[in-house]
């Protein structure tokens, strides 16, 4: 599992290991309603090769999650089902 603000609100949102791919899920806390994460996708896209895929996760080889460029947006840092 790892946590980066994605949506710039000021709270951590989550993101993990499904099946092969990563989930991610929305951070909602609200003062009334407490901790609250809505799951929005089960599998983060991604071009790779020409086509539309997942991003290749697995429980051994986890990919980072910053801002590598400082562009202002979440970039992955992640193997390919190689692992190269």
């Amino acid at each position: 599992m790892r946590t980066f603000d994605i949506d710039f609100n000021g709270d951590l949102d989550l993101f993990s290991y499904y099946g092969g791919g990563i989930s991610y899920f929305r951070n909602d806390f609200s003062m009334g309603g407490g901790l609250l994460f809505n799951q929005i996708t089960n599998s983060i896209q991604t071009h790779y090769g020409g086509f539309q895929t997942n991003i290749y996760d697995s429980s051994v080889n986890a990919p980072a999650l910053s801002d590598i460029d400082n562009d202002g947006d979440m970039d992955i840092l992640a193997f390919s089902i190689s692992g190269s």
